[in-house]
């Protein structure tokens, strides 16, 4: 059987599998939902999956649970078939199975309601398994009687005679103010032997089971456990972002740009609330084509491995096609994300300069001939002042002819004077641009004195005019 498309996943892309270490992912979010994150998706697989949280979190999270769970009480009956011992218990746990699959096809029908998921509507015929579980049922439960429970695994119950006596003495107690707790039932797995017995005292029955579940083999309906990744990735999501809601914080669909860029304001790393349970501080991100490799730098403390991990997990959150967490963002569907952050101190053959220029040089491989936006940290941090930004100049040089977009963090102050944009901390974890501010505080004061262009134009204009006079 071929199963409708939940979330298309393009697995010729893939992130790199440091990326989400980086960026500290695997404190965050379960190997399933790393594994649906691993690749980015084009701006169409973006809009579709935007609907499909949208359709889930508008549902309240109820019909996402009902599916998970399907799956998961589909699987474990199968599993418990694989492990049964006896041919009874075997027959009762595909009963049961095909049972959960006809529940399941009824939740995964409910989805096509969503524009994006309207193929699920295939579902719609599961009732030839509803009745052909509700047959099965029906024989097992007059082969075992009040006694016999073929519920997962088979169970043998005491018999209930006397019960009537029992409720009456407890009614009895009630009214004299005696509490007397529910009575628990014994039972106890069901014997081979006994398993057996009940397969011979039936045989007419039992053939009448093997004819009906013939058409339904052990495995039927595991197909539909791929959804599973797909389902907890959109659960885990869709938490994150009520997590964040909860605490007062702005979260957003993303507009897809048709031109190259990654806008945002108040964006901030949801990280720094579910790890650290710290609420963050929201900043701009302002990358566009004219200005695509920037610099920030500025003392420890400050917040700038912070603002590198909110672009680049938000950047990654807007490429699986989920919210991002900021007030508004305009970001281009860019094909990777690349993270460059410091190696550990162990290097067997090389420096620690050598190895970083190893990386640097595979991580430009990894970004040639594609549309990427680098996150490095600290790039050549094992050498000093002048040699690292020689090297940070050459790379980002490199990184620009590209064409790629970049963001830089670096402790070498001298790479304001390179010809890049920088941003700095300005206090309380805020970024801001310096070079666009001492380019703004030098034309206040020029103005002030009358100095800058549009003054001078003025002048010369006036002077001109008092020439022209008789």
């Amino acid at each position: 059987m071929t199963v409708p498309i939940l979330i298309d996943i393009n697995f010729a892309k893939r992130l790199p599998r440091e990326l989400f270490c980086d960026l500290r992912f695997t404190e965050l979010l379960s190997e399933n939902a790393i594994s649906v994150l691993s690749h980015p998706c084009d701006k169409n697989e973006i809009r579709r999956r935007q609907e499909i949280f949208a359709f889930f979190e508008d549902d309240g999270g109820n019909l996402l649970s009902d599916c998970i769970n399907g799956i998961k009480r589909h699987k474990k009956l199968y599993y418990l078939l694989c492990e049964s011992k006896t041919e009874l218990e075997r027959l009762s746990l595909r009963t049961a199975g095909l049972r959960q699959y006809a529940v399941l096809r009824g939740c995964l029908f409910r989805l096509s309601s969503c524009t994006a998921l309207k193929e699920f509507d295939t579902f719609k015929n599961g009732e030839n398994e509803q009745k052909t579980a509700e047959e099965a049922e029906k024989i097992l439960s007059d082969m075992g009687g009040a006694i016999i429970s073929f519920r997962e695994k088979c169970r043998l119950f005491e018999r209930k005679d006397g019960e009537e006596e029992n409720e009456r003495i407890k009614r009895c107690a009630s009214a004299l103010g005696i509490p007397i707790g529910e009575r628990q039932v014994s039972s106890l797995k069901l014997p081979p032997s006994v398993a057996s017995g009940v397969l011979e005292l039936f045989p007419e029955a039992v053939q009448r089971l093997y004819g009906i579940l013939e058409a339904y083999p052990a495995d039927h309906g595991k197909e539909l456990w791929s959804y599973l990744p797909q389902l907890e990735f959109l659960r885990e999501m869709i938490a994150m972002k009520r997590k964040a809601q909860g605490k007062g914080l702005p979260c957003c669909f993303a507009k897809i740009s048709e031109r190259r860029k990654y806008e945002a304001e108040d964006i901030y790393d949801i990280a720094v609330l579910l790890i650290k349970e710290e609420l963050p501080v929201g900043n701009p991100a302002h990358f566009f084509e004219a200005e695509r490799v920037f610099f920030l730098t500025g003392t420890n403390g400050g917040g700038k491995t912070t603002y590198l991990r909110t672009l680049a997990s938000n950047l990654v959150f807007f490429l699986g096609g989920c919210a991002v967490f900021g007030k508004s963002a305009s970001i281009y569907p860019f094909d990777t994300v690349i993270t460059h952050f410091p190696a550990d101190e162990r290097f067997e053959n090389t420096g620690r300069l050598d190895d970083e220029k190893q990386r640097a040089e595979k991580m430009l491989a990894e970004a040639e001939g594609k549309n990427a936006f680098l996150f490095l940290n600290e790039v050549y941090s094992g050498t000093n002042e002048e040699n690292g930004c020689e090297l940070l100049k050459a790379l980002a040089l490199s990184i620009s002819e590209q064409g790629h977009f970049c963001l830089c963090v670096t402790h070498f102050y001298r790479v304001s004077e390179l010809s890049f944009p920088v941003l700095s901390p300005a206090g309380g974890y805020r970024i801001e641009r310096t070079d666009e501010k001492a380019f703004s505080h030098a034309q206040r004061i020029l103005k002030k004195y009358g100095l800058d262009k549009s003054s001078l134009d003025l002048r010369r204009k006036n002077n001109a005019i008092k020439s022209a006079e008789p």
